[in-house]
């Protein structure tokens, strides 16, 4: 698979207890530094990379070469509800980051008959904020 590249900085990350950073942990770090964070600047974390490729349909690619200590991950933060995946203008965030997959794109989300590559980037969720006031009104 051919992918252009460039190299991302990375924020730096603090050791846990045991003296090493989960997966999780560097993820949700990385998210938490940007305000959207793509699948290609996530290949910068150490271990990010590997020989899976992240699915969420049937030929319907998130991401291609992708470790499964990272997925395991990111299903985790997605099911917590730390962070949230968002489609629109996903692709110009990847152009600029400068690494794209070697795959169709895709329109929507849907099985596909051949791999199609979804872009998508990462977002952190916000706490839910809920007001005290019996007739608040949001705007």
């Amino acid at each position: 698979m051919d992918m252009q590249s460039s190299h991302l900085a990375q924020p730096a990350l603090t050791a846990s207890r045991a003296g090493t950073v989960s997966m999780r942990e560097k993820i949700l770090k990385l998210v938490s530094e940007y305000r959207s964070v793509t699948f290609a600047h996530l290949s910068e974390i150490a271990g990010f990379e590997g020989g899976y490729s992240f699915d969420l349909e049937k030929n319907l690619i998130l991401w291609p070469r992708i470790s499964r200590e990272a997925i395991d991950a990111l299903k985790q933060l997605l099911h917590d509800g730390a962070i949230h995946l968002h489609q629109p203008f996903a692709m110009l965030s990847y152009v600029v980051d400068g690494l794209i997959p070697n795959y169709p794109v895709a329109k929507r989300v849907k099985p596909y008959k051949a791999p199609h590559w979804l872009p998508v980037v990462v977002l952190k969720n916000r706490p839910k904020f809920r007001s005290k006031a019996t007739n608040s009104r949001r705007w």
